[in-house]
């Protein structure tokens, strides 16, 4: 029986060349800050390359268009109580604080206050569309119970929730 011997040699450091000789261009790379940086430069020109348009810079303090759609996606699967502020604010690579004011700079409105708005014109459009009961359309629209979707439904509308149905349905009488 022979036995072979393997030597096992370590790999340079990324700030080595391979002669064993110290590469200070090199010593960046070790940094995972310098590499983030360089991903996203590289992703940056890609997209701008292959899809053939410009990657449109978010304004000071408000978020870019893809921060904001996907922060309002996930807003919109936090009604089923899957995700918190927080966890969006950091899906987005934001402190908290910082996401609700640049989120509220951008749509106008506090992550909170766009939520009721695009609950309210779900409602708006079940109770144009549908025969559901307003019992049943507070429980559609993810409202606590009817008598908070006609507080909310009241204070945005100016009307409750069965005059603004007639209303919308020519129903006057």
């Amino acid at each position: 029986m022979t036995t072979s011997s393997i030597t096992m040699t370590t790999a340079p450091s990324p700030s080595e060349c391979a002669a064993g000789h110290h590469d200070p261009v090199l010593q960046h790379a070790a940094c995972p800050l310098f590499m983030d940086q360089l991903f996203a430069v590289m992703a940056a020109c890609l997209l701008q390359a292959l899809g053939g348009g410009v990657v449109a810079p978010a304004l000071p303090g408000m978020l870019s268009k893809v921060h904001e759609e996907r922060a309002k996606q996930l807003l919109l699967s936090k009604v089923r109580g899957e995700i918190s502020i927080p966890d969006i604010a950091r899906e987005c690579n934001m402190s908290t604080s910082y996401f609700m004011k640049a989120f509220k700079k951008t749509t106008g409105k506090t992550p909170h206050q766009w939520m009721l708005s695009q609950r309210l014109a779900m409602a708006q459009a079940y109770l144009r569309n549908s025969t559901l009961s307003l019992t049943e359309v507070a429980v559609v629209c993810h409202f606590y119970d009817q008598s908070h979707f006609n507080r909310v439904f009241a204070r945005s509308m100016g009307v409750s929730p069965g005059v603004w149905r007639r209303i919308s349905k020519g129903d006057l009488g």
